[in-house]
């Protein structure tokens, strides 16, 4: 058996057409259901409702709040499950159709997670702490490795033809 990519999921809703009784799900949510087939594939495209509203819109639905979004994305994961719509909190946050890569992905993390409170769990107290100590070491040897700036300070590039300049407070004003 061969592992379908999102497309073909696709392909297979279309070719079955509709999987559900016409009477689950309405005209508004098969809108909703192709914004999210057609722009938002991905947790990269990830789209927030108000974008989601814009597009039924022009759809011609109104009356359209984000509530009304909502319990169809609801209605949408119970009746398309195949499909995965996940959706993410926050400023950055918004719903997408998880494709295979995001599953990937969130699955690594979630078993490296795993693997590391089972280590921590692991032995006598007194080894459960010098576990935690070497993964803790190892985080931050990975995180000084990285060309990031502590505490989201500004990193600048000089050019080298700056001059230093330092003038020491008490010293400056004696000479007056």
């Amino acid at each position: 058996m061969t592992q379908l990519d999102i497309y073909q999921v696709l392909e297979t809703i279309e070719i079955q057409g509709r999987l559900t009784d016409n009477t689950k799900l309405s005209n508004f949510d098969y809108h909703v259901l192709e914004v999210l087939k057609t722009r938002a594939v991905g947790k990269d495209n990830r789209r927030k409702a108000d974008y989601i509203i814009r597009k039924l819109v022009s759809y011609g639905h109104t009356n359209v709040d984000d509530v009304k979004v909502r319990k169809s994305i609801n209605k949408l994961r119970r009746y398309y499950s195949q499909l995965s719509i996940e959706s993410i909190t926050g400023k950055h946050g918004g719903t997408y159709i998880r494709t295979e890569n995001d599953k990937k992905n969130n699955t690594l993390l979630s078993k490296a997670l795993s693997q590391i409170t089972t280590i921590a769990n692991v032995g006598l107290p007194e080894e459960r702490v010098t576990n935690i100590n070497a993964i803790y070491k190892h985080l931050n040897d990975i995180v000084s490795r990285l060309d990031l700036p502590p505490n989201h300070q500004l990193k600048m590039k000089l050019s080298g033809h700056e001059r230093d300049e330092v003038k020491y407070t008490g010293e400056h004003y004696k000479k007056l």
